[in-house]
C-alpha cells in the first residue's frame, strides 16, 4: 500500500510541475528565452488566433509564419551566442534537429524569396550547435528510459488492447525481434525517410508467435517462395483529373505468398539524427516514435474487401517523444498517442479542406490505414516495394524480408540518402564557408 501511495503521489506532483509550465515553455522554464521564441518561430502555425505545431512529432512543411520575426530571432541568437544557453548536450541536440528541419522547409520553394534570407542565418544556427562525436554519443537512450519508468505494459496484452506497451528487449539485436535490412539493400522506409528529408533514421521490426526464432523460420519460408507474383487479367481505370482510361498492372502478388500468423507485430522505429563537428548526418540514441500494427487475424487473400475491415484486422499503437516530457525526464519523453487523438502528418497531407483542419491534422491512428489496408504481409511496404520510390527496381521485382546484418546499416544508409539531396548540398556548402573555429582545435 505505502508503495502504490508513493506512486499516486509522485504522479501528482509530476503532473502538478506539468501544469505549471507554460505551454509555450519547450527549451526553458521561461517562455521568452531565446531558445523558445526560435523554436516557436519555426515550429508554431497561427490560424485564427489558435496556436497549432506546439511540440508536434513532425515539423510544417508549409512557409514559416512571419519570415521577418524568425530572421530577427536568428539574428539575435547569434548576436548574443544563444548556444551557450544550452542546458546540456540533450537541449541541444533536440534544437540542433529542430533547426535542421527549419533549414530544409528553408530550402524548398514553399517558403520562396525569404529562404535567401533565411538559409545563411539558419546554417550559421547550425554551425553553431552541430556537435562532438563523443557529445552525440553521451546523449541518452530514452527508450531505455521509458521501460525503466513501468509507464507502459512491457507487452501487448490481448486482454488489455487499450494498453500501451514497450517490450524491454525490442531493440535487443538477439532478443525477439528480427530488425529487417540487408547491408546494400538500402532503407527499408523510403516513404518515411522522404517525408522527413533524412533527418530521421527508420528501422522495420517484426515479431511472430514464438519469438525469434519462429519469425527467422517464417521470413525463410516467405523469402524462399519460388512464385511471389501472379498474372491476372488487367483492370480498366480512369486516370484523374484527365478522366482518361487505363489499364491496370495485370502483375499481382501471389495469394499463395506464405502468410505470418494472427499475432504477430511489426513496427517502425524513428531514430533522431544530428549534424555533427566534421558536417555529417549522424544518428542519435534518441527514439522520436515507434509504431507497433498488431495483426489480430490474416486470411488468405491479399486485399481486404474494403479499408473499414482494416480495424478488424489490425490494431495500431504510436508513441511519440515530446521534447518537454524528454527534456523533464518524464518516461523517456514518450506520449502514447489515443484512439481519437489529432496531429498534423507528413505522410498523410489533407489535399482538402481549410488552412485549420490542415494544421490541427487528421485523427493519427486513423491514417495508417491509407498506406497499410492490404493482408497480412502485403501490408507491410517493405516486403511488397508500395511508395517505395527510392527502393531499387530488382527489390521491386524479387520482393523479400531479408533480417538485418548490421545494426548501423540503416543509419549509413540514410545518411548516403540525406548527402545525395539537393538541400544538403546546399547546407554543407554554406557551413563549410563559415570557417568553423569552434572545433579547429
Amino acid at each position: 500500500m505505502r508503495t502504490l501511495c508513493f506512486a499516486a503521489m509522485v504522479t501528482l506532483i509530476c503532473a502538478a510541475a506539468l501544469a505549471a509550465e507554460p505551454s509555450s515553455a519547450i527549451y526553458d522554464r521561461d517562455p521568452e528565452n531565446v531558445w523558445n521564441r526560435l523554436y516557436r518561430a519555426i515550429a508554431v502555425r497561427t490560424e485564427a488566433g489558435v496556436d497549432f505545431g506546439m511540440d508536434n512529432s513532425e515539423p510544417y512543411q508549409d512557409s514559416f509564419d512571419d519570415p521577418k520575426t524568425l530572421i530577427a530571432i536568428l539574428d539575435e541568437f547569434l548576436r548574443t551566442r544563444g548556444e551557450d544557453r544550452a542546458s546540456g548536450n540533450l537541449q541541444r541536440a533536440l534544437l540542433l534537429n529542430d533547426v535542421w528541419a527549419a533549414f530544409d522547409l528553408a530550402a524548398s520553394a514553399e517558403v520562396g524569396p525569404d529562404g535567401a534570407s533565411l538559409r545563411p542565418r539558419l546554417a550559421r544556427v547550425i554551425e553553431r550547435l552541430r556537435m562532438h562525436s563523443s557529445d552525440i554519443s553521451s546523449l541518452p537512450d530514452n527508450y531505455s528510459a521509458a521501460v525503466k519508468s513501468a509507464t507502459f505494459a512491457a507487452d501487448f496484452d490481448p486482454e488489455h488492447p487499450d494498453r500501451a506497451f514497450l517490450p524491454p528487449d525490442f531493440l535487443d539485436a538477439k532478443g525477439q525481434w528480427v530488425e529487417i535490412g540487408e547491408d546494400g539493400l538500402g532503407v527499408v522506409a523510403p516513404f518515411h525517410l522522404r517525408m522527413l528529408s533524412g533527418r530521421s533514421v527508420f528501422r522495420v521490426f517484426i515479431r511472430c508467435p514464438g519469438g525469434r526464432e519462429a519469425t527467422l523460420s517464417y521470413l525463410e519460408t516467405l523469402n524462399l517462395y519460388r512464385t511471389p507474383w501472379a498474372l491476372e487479367p488487367a483492370g480498366i481505370g480512369t486516370r484523374y483529373p484527365s478522366q482518361e482510361k487505363v489499364r491496370g498492372n495485370p502483375l499481382r502478388f501471389d495469394p499463395g505468398t506464405p502468410q505470418f500468423p494472427a499475432g504477430t507485430i511489426v513496427a517502425l522505429v524513428r531514430q533522431m539524427m544530428v549534424i555533427d563537428h566534421e558536417i555529417n548526418p549522424v544518428p542519435t540514441s534518441i527514439i522520436q516514435k515507434v509504431q507497433f500494427r498488431v495483426f489480430k487475424g490474416v486470411g488468405k487473400s491479399v486485399y481486404l474487401r474494403d479499408r473499414s475491415e482494416f480495424n478488424s484486422h489490425q490494431l495500431v499503437y504510436e508513441l511519440v517523444m515530446r521534447r518537454r516530457d524528454l527534456l523533464a525526464g518524464r518516461a523517456g519523453g514518450f506520449h502514447f498517442v489515443t484512439p481519437d487523438e489529432t496531429e498534423y502528418q507528413l505522410t498523410t497531407i489533407l489535399q482538402r479542406g481549410s488552412r485549420e483542419a490542415q494544421l490541427h491534422g487528421p485523427v493519427v491512428l486513423s491514417t495508417c490505414a491509407r498506406c497499410h489496408a492490404p493482408n497480412g504481409i502485403f501490408s507491410v511496404n517493405t516486403y511488397t516495394g508500395s511508395l517505395s520510390a527510392v527502393s531499387s527496381a530488382s527489390a521491386k521485382a524479387n520482393p523479400q524480408l531479408l533480417p538485418a546484418t548490421s545494426i548501423g546499416y540503416q543509419a549509413n544508409a540514410t545518411a548516403d540518402w540525406k548527402t545525395s539531396q539537393f538541400n544538403w548540398g546546399l547546407l554543407k556548402g554554406l557551413l563549410e564557408a563559415e570557417v568553423p573555429a569552434r572545433f579547429a582545435h
